[in-house]
Formats: C-alpha cells, sequence, structure tokens
C-alpha cells in the first residue's frame, strides 16, 4: 500500500479540519495509506513533518491552506522532496514540483459587495481576522468592488481584529463605534462573523435589519447561528476532490501540470419575516436632504481654507433618530447626478 501525506495548517479551524477530513476520506477509498499532519500553524512543527515525510518517502503530498509561504523554507522543501508530487490546495509556491489549485477569494467578496449594494447597504465595512494568503484576495476583493461603486475611503472601511470570539467581540465594538455608522459588515471567517453577531445582538442591534453580517467558507456553523449567516461558499469539497484527483494524477503519470481556479458563490440565508421586515418601513419620510459644510478654523468665509461635510436637513434627521430607536425607516427624495449627490446617495 502506498503512502501520502497531507499537511494542514491547523486543524482546530473549521474550514481546514473538513478539507482534510474529505481528504483522507477521498484518498484511503481510492486505497492509500493517509499520513494527517497538523501543523499548528508553527513553521518549526511544519519543517519537522516534511523531513519526516522524506525519510520515510512517501508517494505524494498535499499542502492544505495558504500559509505554507510562511510555514516552510522552499529551498529546503525542494531539497526534501525533489521528485515528489505535491498539490498545494487554496495557495501556491513557486516550486517545479508545487501544482495549485486555487480559490478566487476577491471574486467571493466582491459577490457580496454587490448583493449587499442590491439590497440597499451603502456604509459597508470588511473585517480581517487575520493577515495571510487567503484574506490578502479577499480584501484585494473588497477593495476593487467597493472601488467600482465609486468608494475612495475603501481601505478606511477594513477593520482589523483577531480570530474567533475575542475578534468577532473587537469587530463589533469597531463597527458600532465607527463614525461611518455601517450597516453592513463582511468578513474573512465565518467564526468571527458569528461572534461578532452575537455581541451585535447583545447591543441591541437587529440582524440583519440593523447591520448585515456575511460570513466566509461556509462552516456548518453558518447553518446553525441565529439568525442562519449569509456566507461565501468558497466549495471545500470541490476543492478537497479536486486536489485528491490531481495527485493522483500526478502520481500515476496522467498529468504533469495543472492549474485550476474554483469561483466562489454566496449563499444567502435570511428568513422571510426578515425579507418583509427590511423592505415594509414602519414610517416613510419625504424631503430634501442638505450637505452642510462647517469650517474648521474660526474666521471670515473667504478665509476658510478647509471644512468638514455634514448631512443635514428636517427630514434626514427624523429618520436619523428614529432609527437609532430601533424603528425600521425609509427616506424617499430625489437626487441628481452630480458628486454631491453622490455624496448624500452614501451617507
Amino acid at each position: 500500500m502506498k503512502n501520502v501525506a497531507i499537511v494542514t495548517v491547523d486543524v482546530r479551524h473549521p474550514h481546514y479540519a473538513m478539507t482534510t477530513f474529505i481528504m483522507e476520506q477521498k484518498l484511503t477509498g481510492l486505497g492509500y495509506m493517509v499520513l494527517v499532519c497538523n501543523t499548528g500553524a508553527k513553521k518549526e512543527e511544519c519543517m519537522k513533518y516534511l523531513r519526516m515525510l522524506s525519510r520515510n518517502q512517501v508517494e505524494g503530498v498535499i499542502l492544505v491552506g495558504s500559509e505554507f509561504n510562511e510555514l516552510c523554507d522552499p529551498d529546503e522543501l525542494s531539497q526534501l522532496l525533489p521528485e515528489t508530487p505535491i498539490v498545494m490546495a487554496n495557495g501556491e509556491l513557486k516550486l517545479p514540483s508545487v501544482q495549485s489549485i486555487l480559490v478566487d477569494e476577491g471574486y467571493g467578496v466582491q459577490l457580496a459587495v454587490q448583493h449587499l449594494y442590491d439590497r440597499g447597504h451603502r456604509n459597508i465595512s470588511f473585517v480581517m481576522d487575520t493577515q495571510k494568503d487567503a484574506a490578502v484576495r479577499k480584501r484585494n476583493g473588497f477593495l476593487m468592488k467597493m472601488k467600482q461603486f465609486g468608494y475612495d475611503d475603501a481601505k478606511e472601511r477594513i477593520l482589523y481584529t483577531g480570530y474567533g470570539v475575542e475578534g468577532g467581540e473587537q469587530a463589533a465594538k469597531q463597527i458600532v463605534g465607527d463614525a461611518r455608522r455601517y450597516d453592513a459588515a463582511i468578513f474573512t471567517e465565518d467564526l468571527t462573523a458569528i461572534y461578532a453577531m452575537n455581541t451585535l445582538q447583545n447591543m441591541g442591534y437587529r440582524i440583519p435589519e440593523d447591520i448585515a453580517v456575511i460570513g466566509c467558507n461556509n462552516s456548518e456553523y453558518s447553518r446553525i447561528s441565529n439568525p442562519p449567516l449569509t456566507t461565501i461558499n468558497n466549495k471545500g469539497e470541490l476543492l478537497s476532490e479536486l486536489s485528491v484527483q490531481l495527485l493522483e494524477n500526478l502520481m500515476t503519470g496522467k498529468s504533469e501540470k495543472a492549474s485550476l481556479i474554483i469561483r466562489p458563490e454566496l449563499v444567502v440565508r435570511q428568513r422571510p419575516r426578515q425579507e418583509r421586515k427590511r423592505f415594509m418601513s414602519e414610517v416613510i419620510l419625504f424631503g430634501e436632504p442638505m450637505a452642510m459644510f462647517v469650517a474648521k478654523t474660526p474666521g471670515r468665509l473667504h478665509e476658510v481654507e478647509e471644512f468638514t461635510r455634514l448631512l443635514a436637513g428636517a427630514e434626514v434627521n427624523v429618520a436619523i433618530g428614529l432609527k437609532r430607536l430601533g424603528h425600521s425607516v425609509s427616506y424617499v427624495t430625489k437626487l441628481g447626478t452630480d458628486r454631491l449627490a453622490f455624496t448624500l446617495r452614501k451617507s
């Protein structure tokens, strides 16, 4: 029986645990003896396992995760396993022996931004709970889509937190504490998004009526959270199956090189009652908004060099007040197509 290995970043992470399990089952079903190596996201552990695999002469290796650019030394890897087929699941290593299957993470986040924008959200934030390659690709997708919508301050809408419980709590506080008063947030991971959602609800905010939350990875937790979490499905099962198929093709000589990209999809989970609440407002206001410019320094008007731009208008103020009191409010007006009108729309 031939030996193959799966080296994963950290099985404590739900996404890595799920993909590793599927790969192990598929490879076992094909008759391979599978070694599962968990690095715990530590470089020394990663290199220890790669040296062990070199001594045990495995037939093939799958690296699960985008962090292996940081976790392993490419030069040493090429020396340890020079002839061994290696597949990297959702990551890239610039080595001839390593073939990659990538998830188009940026595209997935662009779908999320479009979804929120179509539903009327204008103050959208992006929460990064890691600085790894996959998260950076997601961030770049957010910046690109927001730029298409005309947001010059997209970079300032990126919030940085930790992962999991503490990260979710930090994110919730940043979302409601920012002067932009975000009405939506996209997260790089489901788990952090769920903890943020719970914290926001404990603070008195309704999800998604007051603040919409979107996660990423379509984990099992996203199905059982309250409310169920809308999430970006990175198609972990497909990634696992293609990785196994590519590795077997490389080991049996059926394929020499391959470059595959998986496109995510958005899984929208929202109860019908919540949909009705969003579009059936308790209060509808009609009025004319104003952009008010306030001088930053005292003095004569023609001497002032900088102004602060504020949204004003009687009906606008009433709408904001009612919204803060927890009511669902719609505001109806007519705007032009100039830059000032665009600014008012974003506000």
